[in-house]
């Protein structure tokens, strides 16, 4: 679960992309701001699994540390309830985020998305 929360990179799949194309197709506030809640659940969740679970990472999931029986020792260290406490409010967020794709793509396909998108993209090409 650290590793998946350390690693994942949830600006590449929405980050200025997705804030462009919100923009593009005219998306409503109400699921706007849904989609915003939910990337700074996912995000408040990733924060802080990052600055409490650094240390774990890098020596034992990152396997950067020499030291075996330290390694050893941090692996059963682990606050179980803690770490499940970071990952409940990340895959929350990500459970949130899943749930406005539909929503996104249903308002994205109707006439009024379509031609949003297509003048945005003519404007930019200066069409």
């Amino acid at each position: 679960m650290l590793l998946t929360i350390h690693e994942l990179d949830i600006d590449k799949v929405a980050g200025n992309k997705l804030r462009k194309s919100l923009d593009d197709c005219e998306i409503p506030d109400e699921l706007r701001h849904d989609v915003t809640e939910a990337m700074r659940t996912i995000r408040k969740a990733q924060t802080k699994a990052q600055q409490q679970f650094a240390y774990l990472r890098n020596s034992t999931i990152a396997h950067r540390d020499a030291d075996a029986l330290r390694q050893y020792r941090d692996i059963t260290n682990i606050d179980e309830l803690e770490v499940t406490r970071v990952a409940v409010d990340f895959y929350a967020g990500t459970s949130k985020f899943l749930e406005m794709i539909p929503r996104l793509l249903s308002h994205m396909a109707t006439w009024q998305g379509m031609i949003s998108q297509l003048a945005a993209q003519n404007a930019r090409k200066g069409v």
